[in-house]
């Protein structure tokens, strides 16, 4: 009998350790500070359930290399009011958005190189790019 207590109890914190894996709902990135932290929590996700958000990066030294890890967005991925990126690198492993494709008022940046693995966007009809390149 104690032995099938510890099994469940190892089988529930297994269980709990995977769905830490990544955060529930949508992930809202407004600051590097915000960055740097979902990396530091979520060092293991790759599949985001709900929608990502990345806005407010005004910094010039706005990074979002470390977002790598993510391959998939289950939801829509807006990019939008960030005066200091430059660029879209650490987004390159993407390669699925469930949802629409926002980008724009992003100020500083200049190309979409760092998209260049995403290969499906499910609601194409709704893609929308705004680049306000200076």
């Amino acid at each position: 009998m104690v032995k099938f207590h510890l099994s469940l109890l190892f089988v529930s914190f297994l269980v709990f350790r995977l769905n830490a894996q990544c955060p529930t709902g949508d992930v809202i990135l407004n600051s590097q500070a915000a960055v740097d932290e979902f990396v530091a929590s979520y060092p293991n996700c790759t599949t985001l359930p709900g929608n990502l958000q990345i806005g407010l990066l005004n910094s010039s030294d706005a990074d979002l290399s470390d977002l790598s890890i993510i391959n998939e967005v289950e939801g829509d991925l807006h990019i939008g009011n960030n005066d200091g990126l430059s660029n879209l690198q650490g987004l390159n492993n993407i390669t699925y958005v469930g949802g629409l494709v926002y980008i724009g008022f992003n100020d500083a940046l200049t190309s979409l190189e760092g998209l260049n693995g995403l290969s499906t966007v499910v609601e194409e009809v709704s893609l929308l790019l705004v680049l306000m390149c200076k």
